[in-house]
């Protein structure tokens, strides 16, 4: 498709323009095909002007294949990153608070470990660690701007670090520092608002270039498609009508595109689309933005 002939329609635009890099799927696409917002990020998380960043790999999927006769729990990093100096890191954003975040910030610092040797590697080869979780709002409600978590042996003099480092970011702390103005433009869905050059470009050719609004109707296709396969793969618990009502309401996606994931016959379609129309006066509930 030619990006200078895409037209999208209104309601598509609005949600382009309200996404944030609290979006996964954004995010994805703003940070980790872009090692400028990725490099300034770090940078600014630890107060290090010189952290330069040659890989980034958004979406980083790792295979546990088994745990005794089960299979084993898979992880997906959002961001993964090397510096010139072999380090690694891996940048999460985080919405939704739960009781398990430290845990999973253990849990991905170990599968990021098995990746790293091929047979006969000696542990040496391991790179130093970074695990960096961007919380939206204060994880630990400690109200600090940062908190670290470092595994050092305090019986020894000077202490020796293991290579793994954590960090949780609160992203609820909005103050006039570099750490704070970042936190600002992690929440800030208008480009022209945001302090750091990196990311403002960034974000503004996704969300005003035809070729950057191209990049993320592909990632709304891909998000539907999956999420259509994930609900077959479940039992598709609404049922087809319901999934079909659902696309109808919520996306631009043809009769064809519809029928085709659905399975669902043309007639049927169309009576949704009136079913949907009938109801439109009807103010529905807000269910978010998609993830």
């Amino acid at each position: 498709m030619n990006p200078d002939t895409l037209k999208l329609s209104p309601k598509t635009l609005e949600q382009i323009q309200r996404l944030t890099l609290y979006d996964d799927r954004f995010m994805s696409v703003a940070l980790g095909q872009s090692i400028p917002c990725t490099e300034r990020i770090l940078r600014i998380v630890y107060d290090d002007p010189d952290i330069s960043i040659v890989h980034v790999q958004p979406q980083k999927h790792i295979l546990n294949l088994k745990r005794g006769d089960a299979r084993g729990h898979n992880a997906v990093l959002d961001i993964q990153a090397y510096d010139a100096q072999g380090r690694l890191y891996d940048l999460e954003i985080q919405v939704r608070s739960n009781d398990n975040l430290l845990k999973r910030a253990r849990y991905y610092a170990a599968v990021s470990d098995t990746q790293q040797l091929r047979e006969g590697e000696d542990y040496q080869q391991l790179p130093e660690l970074h695990i960096v979780f961007v919380t939206q709002s204060d994880y630990f409600e400690k109200k600090q701007p940062l908190y670290g978590f470092e595994t050092d042996c305090e019986s020894l003099e000077p202490s020796i670090n293991t290579g793994v480092h954590i960090i949780f970011v609160n992203g609820a702390n909005i103050d006039d520092t570099p750490l704070g103005r970042l936190m600002h433009d992690m929440g800030c869905a208008d480009p022209d608002k945001m302090f750091y050059k990196e990311l403002r470009e960034r974000c503004a050719f996704l969300k005003y270039s035809p070729q950057g609004r191209l990049m993320m109707t592909g990632v709304w296709a891909e998000a539907y498609e999956q999420g259509i396969e994930q609900g077959i793969e479940q039992g598709i618990e609404q049922g087809r009508d319901g999934v079909a009502l659902r696309l109808v309401q919520e996306t631009d996606l043809s009769d064809e595109k519809i029928m085709q994931c659905t399975g669902l016959s043309r007639d049927a379609v169309v009576k949704l689309r009136q079913k949907a129309a009938a109801n439109v006066s009807q103010p529905a509930p807000r269910t978010g933005d998609i993830v």
